[in-house]
């Protein structure tokens, strides 16, 4: 009878699952469209929190101004095909207006949404705060035994003080990369969500109230 010492059985194990790991994330795709649900996750430290003096924030609903904005990005199957990736049902303005407000909430702001956009005029006090999503990619790209995935958002913030009138802007953008040797498209929705997270840790860190407004804090006086 003819024995299998360890090594070869665990040679044949490991070479079993390589074959697994290959087939999961080469397989050729069929044009599936898979919609990932983004959410806020918890706030990484307490730096930068609301003051006691913060004024409300109303957040209006996000302009997606991608030039393709009816996906998200796409997975490029090892052996040939594509998955596209959309979010929020392709709601992309409505879904991050959302988790500005979530975010700013968790930080201590007095946030709202304000789904409708002739409200900010009736506004006596408060920031109007607005965002213009320039680019906001998640795209995936497997090869043999691997896949790696990229995402990438960049938005044009305003935020209008509404008891002066004056107005403060920029641009923020966050990036991740990772590979995974066995893909869930699960893996591309938490990457997302961590650089969402890291968009917004940029925004607290760049603001400051000052005499009831909000400002940059690289321009506090």
């Amino acid at each position: 009878m003819r024995q299998c010492d360890s090594h070869t059985i665990g040679t044949y194990f490991l070479f079993m699952l390589l074959l697994i790991a290959a087939g999961l994330s080469g397989c050729a795709g069929k044009g599936e469209i898979i919609d990932l649900d983004l959410q806020a996750l918890p706030i990484r430290n307490t730096e930068y929190m609301a003051p006691p003096n913060a004024p409300p924030i109303y957040v209006l609903t996000f302009e997606d101004a991608r030039p393709v904005t009816d996906r998200l990005g796409v997975r490029t199957h090892w052996g040939g095909g594509l998955t596209y990736f959309t979010v929020w049902g392709g709601e992309m303005g409505k879904g991050m207006a959302s988790l500005a407000v979530e975010y700013l909430q968790q930080r201590g702001w007095q946030a709202t949404w304000l789904r409708d956009k002739a409200q900010a005029d009736a506004l006596t006090k408060g920031v109007i705060l607005s965002g213009r999503i320039l680019s906001f990619a998640a795209n995936a790209k497997s090869r043999f035994l691997a896949t790696d995935i990229d995402v990438d958002v960049k938005v044009a913030f305003s935020a209008r003080n509404v008891i002066d009138g004056s107005t403060v802007r920029m641009v923020l953008g966050s990036n991740g990369t990772e590979t995974v040797m066995v893909f869930d498209p699960e893996d591309v929705r938490d990457l997302t969500n961590e650089v969402i997270q890291e968009l917004f840790e940029e925004l607290f860190q760049d603001l400051v109230i000052q005499d009831g407004t909000l400002r940059l804090r690289s321009r506090q006086s």
